[in-house]
């Protein structure tokens, strides 16, 4: 008899995806969610049902001062994060942790109408920016790009552990955005301080879980971000991990 095993198929490179968060320590747990996020039906799947969003998206980049899109791929992953957590017809207050153009802020201002927004960005660049000659015009984009929400959004130009230093603990949000420098002791500190402002039953979203750019892997967002989840262990439940972690505090 002919077994079909073409929905079980495994995007390119998943295996290396899994075998890397192996490397850094990632949980069992983790590392199924990622293999599941990366069954070619999963994410044709996903593709499907956030279409109309995904197009949306693209011509948000095509019409607004983008250069760069590096966030597109995550839109079909968020609506699902929205939808099961019920983000997407309520007043939330929203964290963002790094904001470049603010196509991701665009992103989140347009599909959660009720939402209030904060955005912390040196609009400096980090390591992985060095020689970009673009970075002067960077955060006159994100101004122009945020512009038609402006009523709903708050940029604070500074550092992130400047910012978690000026917040009161009663100030909590949500949803947290991590994405700034992605050095793993910097990420380690936005994760522990943005928990400590997280609600209860709110959702944190790490960026470039899987990403690769310093030569140990001890340096990368992947160990800080597994260490920190052994950390808070009994507290949160995994949402979706893919090149993303997204997870919800529970206690």
């Amino acid at each position: 008899m002919k077994i079909n095993l073409w929905p079980f198929r495994l995007k390119s490179g998943a295996l290396a995806g899994a075998f890397y968060l192996w490397q850094t320590d990632a949980s069992a747990r983790s590392i199924a969610m990622y293999l599941n996020s990366q069954l070619e039906s999963s994410a044709n799947a996903l593709n499907k049902k956030y279409a109309v969003t995904i197009a949306e998206t693209q011509t948000l980049v095509r019409e607004n001062s983008f250069k760069h899109d590096w966030f597109t791929h995550n839109v079909p992953y968020w609506m699902e994060v929205f939808d099961r957590c019920g983000l997407r017809d309520r007043p939330i207050s929203i964290l963002e942790i790094g904001s470049f153009e603010g196509l991701s802020a665009c992103f989140l201002l347009r599909q959660l109408p009720l939402a209030h927004l904060t955005c912390v960005d040196t609009w400096e660049g980090s390591d992985e920016h060095a020689g970009f000659n673009e970075m002067a015009s960077v955060e006159d984009a994100f101004d122009k790009n945020v512009a038609p929400w402006s009523n709903r959004v708050t940029k604070y130009k500074g550092y992130s552990f400047k910012y978690f230093a000026s917040l009161s603990e009663r100030e909590k949000y949500d949803f947290i955005y991590i994405d700034g420098s992605h050095r793993a002791e910097d990420v380690m500190v936005d994760a522990i301080r943005g928990f400590m402002q997280l609600k209860v039953g709110g959702v944190m979203i790490f960026d470039d879980y899987l990403w690769r750019y310093y030569p140990k892997h001890v340096e990368n967002p992947a160990t800080a971000i597994n260490g920190f989840l052994c950390m808070i262990a009994g507290r949160y439940r995994l949402v979706m991990v893919y090149y993303q972690l997204a997870l919800i505090r529970t206690a």
